[in-house]
């Protein structure tokens, strides 16, 4: 199993965990992410930035996940 904060996709994409200072909308679901919660940022700056429950990132690019960055707390544990 591998954990961490930050995570390289297929084509060289990046993703951050953050913690959330106020209330966000997954782009997946549609769900609400909590304030005070963690929740999986793209990092490439856009005009849109694309946030995601951690469990719906899982479910929506698991299958793309390179390499998984440790540094500091691990939030992202992938089996």
């Amino acid at each position: 199993m591998s954990c961490g904060k930050l995570v390289r996709l297929v084509g060289g994409y990046y993703y951050r965990v953050r913690r959330s200072r106020f209330p966000h909308e997954c782009f997946y679901c549609r769900g609400v992410i909590p304030a005070k919660s963690y929740y999986v940022e793209e990092e490439i700056y856009m005009v849109e930035r694309r946030i995601y429950h951690i469990e719906c990132f899982k479910k929506l690019m698991g299958h793309r996940i390179r390499v998984v960055y440790s540094g500091g707390e691990p939030l992202l544990c992938l089996d």
